[in-house]
């Protein structure tokens, strides 16, 4: 089930105005889910796949070749040499919103990324749902106490799970 982001109006300014755009944000905040519906019409590689990270590290500009535009490339933390090939290929294909690179919130503070893409990429954070959001799409089913015990993550609206269960699964991959 999707349900439509306060942040889509900003991703189309962005981009009109930057080759690349970056997304990032916690896990399990919607960051995926998000891109594979606004950008239903980009070819999309996964770099948690082992296959695809395979594929893309073999050769990264034959694939920026067969693949030019309309791309993206989810989990780019675990490829960070690929942003230079990235800025390589923006920089010759001067096309805007071209490339959607997404990963852990680490990403934005990379200094890989700030060298690599500085000034080619508009970044946005995506966090779990918005309480606006929440209204919008008539998914406030809590009392407002219950409601911030709960938690905003979007698995808890669209998945048949407990913020109980969700929370302790979430903390355990962490800590």
């Amino acid at each position: 089930m999707y349900f439509k982001r306060n942040v889509s109006s900003q991703i189309a300014k962005l981009q009109k105005g930057f080759p690349v755009i970056s997304v990032t944000g916690p896990r399990q905040s919607g960051k995926t889910t998000f891109l594979q519906h606004h950008f239903s019409n980009y070819t999309y590689f996964n770099l948690e796949n082992p296959q695809t990270k395979e594929f893309i590290e073999s050769d990264p500009q034959q694939f920026f070749k067969t693949n030019p535009k309309n791309i993206i490339i989810d989990e780019v933390q675990r490829l960070p040499e690929l942003l230079s090939y990235i800025q390589v290929h923006v920089d010759e294909q001067q096309k805007m919103g071209s490339i959607v690179i997404s990963g852990s919130q680490n990403l934005l503070i990379s200094e890989k990324i700030s060298q690599s893409l500085a000034g080619r990429a508009g970044y946005q954070n995506i966090f779990p749902f918005s309480l606006k959001e929440l209204v919008t799409h008539k998914l406030n089913f809590f009392n407002r106490y219950e409601q911030i015990l709960n938690g905003f993550y979007p698995a808890l609206y669209t998945r048949d799970i407990g913020s109980t269960l969700f929370y302790s699964r979430y903390l355990a991959t962490y800590v």
